[in-house]
C-alpha cells in the first residue's frame, strides 16, 4: 500500500463564517444576542470549536456593518467556551509571513533541532476575523472576502488546494449546526464527480413551524452549511460580484446528503426566533 504523504493525512479544514448581515428584521445585532447567557454567534462557532480539537482548523469570520461590535465582545467577555476561550485575531494584526503550512506539515528541523510545528494554546480558539466593506453587495462578496483572507494565510492556491480538505460556508445566526454534519458533507466530496456538498432536510419539525405543538413534515429542503472542494472554491470566487452565493453553485456539480436533523434549516430572523429555540440549545 503506498504511503500516504503528511499533507494527505492531516489536510485542513477551512470554515467561513458569514456575519455580515445588517440584522434589519431583527432590530439590532443579532449576532451577540444571547442565547441561555451565551452570544449567538459563539453557538454558531461552536461545530468549528469542537472539530479543532481533533482536526487542523482555520476559522475566519467575515462581518460587515456589526465588525466592530464583535471586536467590543471579544475584549468584554473573557469567559471560556466548551473550556475554550475565544479570540478574534483581526486581519491587520494576522502575520502572513509565518509560515503557517510549513509549521503544519514540514518534518525538517528547526536550528533547535525540534521540529517545526505550529505553536498552539490548546486553552484558546483563533477566530480570524475580516470587515466586508461592500457587505450591501450580499452574501456572495462576503464569502470572496473570506476566501481571499484565508487563501492569504496559505499563501498561494497551490498550498490552498494541496492542504485543504474542504472550504466549509456557515452562517452566523444558525445555532444549530453539529459536527457530524460538517464531516458527513466533507466526506460527500471524494468522488472526483462532485464539487460540492450540502444538507438536505427531510423529515418532520416543530420549530420551523414556529409552534413546539404541531410536527410539520418537509418532504426536502436544502439547507446549511455547504461544503467544496478546494478547486471549486476558487473557482467560484472568480465570479462577479452581482450574482448570488446561489447562482454561483449553479456551475457546480452537487451532491446532497440526506438527514433528519432540522438545524440544518434553523437561523435567526427575528426576535421572537430567540423565544422558541432558546430551550433547545444544547
Amino acid at each position: 500500500m503506498k504511503k500516504k504523504k503528511p499533507y494527505e493525512k492531516e489536510r485542513i479544514i477551512s470554515a467561513i463564517i458569514l456575519a455580515s448581515g445588517a440584522s434589519q428584521r431583527f432590530g439590532s445585532c443579532k449576532y451577540i444576542e444571547k442565547i441561555n447567557g451565551i452570544p449567538l454567534i459563539y453557538w454558531s462557532l461552536r461545530p468549528f470549536i469542537e472539530l479543532s480539537e481533533k482536526y487542523k482548523t482555520i476559522i475566519t469570520l467575515v462581518a460587515g456593518p456589526f465588525y466592530d461590535t464583535f471586536i467590543q465582545l471579544m475584549k468584554n467577555n473573557k469567559e471560556p467556551f466548551y473550556n475554550r476561550t475565544i479570540q478574534f485575531i483581526e486581519e491587520k494584526d494576522i502575520d502572513f509571513n509565518l509560515s503557517i503550512i510549513g509549521n503544519l506539515f514540514s518534518n525538517k528541523k528547526s536550528s533547535k533541532g525540534k521540529n517545526l510545528k505550529l505553536e498552539t494554546d490548546k486553552n484558546i480558539i483563533k477566530i480570524n476575523i475580516c470587515k466586508n466593506e461592500n457587505f450591501e453587495k450580499g452574501m456572495f462578496s462576503s464569502y470572496k472576502k473570506g476566501l481571499n483572507l484565508t487563501l492569504k494565510i496559505f499563501k498561494n492556491k497551490m498550498n490552498f488546494t494541496k492542504f485543504n480538505k474542504t472550504i466549509i460556508i456557515s452562517l452566523a445566526d444558525m445555532p444549530f449546526i453539529k459536527p457530524e454534519i460538517i464531516l458527513n458533507l466533507t466526506d460527500k466530496l471524494n468522488s472526483n464527480f462532485i464539487d460540492y456538498s450540502v444538507p438536505y432536510f427531510m423529515g418532520y419539525t416543530k420549530i420551523l413551524n414556529k409552534d413546539l405543538n404541531t410536527n410539520k413534515i418537509i418532504q426536502g429542503k436544502k439547507g446549511h452549511p455547504i461544503a467544496l472542494k478546494p478547486s471549486f472554491a476558487l473557482k467560484i470566487s472568480k465570479l462577479d460580484d452581482k450574482i448570488t452565493l446561489r447562482d454561483a453553485l449553479k456551475i457546480g456539480k452537487i451532491k446532497l446528503l440526506k438527514t433528519e436533523d432540522e438545524g440544518v434549516l434553523i437561523d435567526i430572523d427575528k426576535k421572537e426566533d430567540i423565544d422558541i429555540i432558546k430551550t433547545l440549545i444544547y
